[in-house]
């Protein structure tokens, strides 16, 4: 194929979108025009997670720009989060191949989506463009701990974007209904996975933790790493250690003939195991409640109104 020649496979672009109007500026023209100079078909699918600032002023305006290019919108009524929003995108995307942008702050070049779009052609269902560095210290030690207690093939981390077939997202629709971290139901799907690294450095809008990326991330750790037994294991083995401690306490003040000092000892041992043993139902809970989310098969978003913007125009 000549380098200028347009690839005829129908792409889809999906866009989180909220509270940033800023970014999106800069954002989206960059990512039209590269998949217009990459593409005969393309479309770009942004998902407003219930904006409240001119994010989708600025993507009419940039629809206005790229005249028959296809922007469609998917208006989210209430609040979702980053990983349910993206479904509802995904699941509006028509593509053969599907880009996934979580933070439109990436930055962004022709030759970026070039390059992961020819490496999925290689044989790839899941294409990630990770930064060489950037990221927050929590974004880190998240995934530090991720995984050290995972189970899954490979490594997961901060990513700055991903390309995924469609054949990756019907395998994962027909397995995961609702997953607390879509990158870890792709790495487990089976389907063969890379990874290139670029030298930019993340930053900006979405580039943190926010209180919903916290309790994905707990949600993340409890659902796809052995942490939340290791926890328990350790958290009994302590309390065995204790009672076992006690046990000899009791025995010395036997043998010694000294009479046991109240009740203060019986009441912190008390105390102790019950306050383990009310840790270990909170995990049970909390284990629980993700199986019954996977079990239940429940719509995971709600949509208030689907448009195409073309030529800045709602249709």
């Amino acid at each position: 194929m000549a380098d200028n020649e347009k690839r005829k496979q129908f792409v889809s672009a999906v866009v989180y979108v909220h509270d940033c109007a800023a970014s999106l500026k800069g954002f989206l023209p960059a990512l039209a025009g590269g998949l217009d100079e990459l593409f005969e078909h393309y479309e770009i699918v942004c998902v407003d997670d219930a904006s409240a600032d001119d994010s989708m002023a600025v993507v009419r305006d940039v629809a206005a720009g790229f005249g028959e290019t296809v922007f469609s919108v998917v208006s989210l009524g209430v609040f979702h989060g980053v990983e349910r929003a993206m479904r509802a995108g995904i699941d509006t995307a028509i593509g053969d191949f599907v880009f996934t942008f979580e933070r439109p702050a990436v930055p962004l070049t022709t030759e970026m989506l070039a390059e992961v779009f020819g490496r999925s052609t290689e044989g790839y269902d899941i294409v990630a463009a990770v930064p060489e560095r950037g990221g927050t210290v929590s974004s880190k030690l998240f995934y530090d701990v991720f995984n050290r207690f995972s189970t899954l093939p490979g490594a997961l981390e901060t990513e700055l974007f991903t390309l995924v077939t469609r054949r990756a997202i019907n395998r994962v629709g027909a397995v995961n209904v609702s997953t607390p971290l879509v990158k870890a139901a792709y790495a487990s799907c089976g389907l063969a996975r890379s990874s290139l690294t670029y030298p930019v450095e993340l930053s900006g809008e979405g580039a943190g933790f926010t209180r919903e990326r916290r309790e994905r991330a707990i949600d993340s750790l409890l659902f796809y790493t052995s942490i939340g037994y290791q926890a328990a294991k350790t958290l009994s083995l302590i309390m065995i250690g204790v009672t076992a401690l006690a046990l000899v306490y009791a025995i010395a003040v036997f043998v010694m003939g000294r009479p046991v000092e109240g009740w203060t000892t019986t009441i912190v041992l008390v105390s102790f195991c019950f306050a383990g043993l009310f840790t270990l139902m909170v995990l049970v809970v909390k284990y629980l409640s993700l199986i019954l989310g996977q079990l239940v098969r429940k719509s995971d978003y709600v949509v208030s109104d689907i448009h195409k913007v073309t030529g800045g125009k709602t249709r």
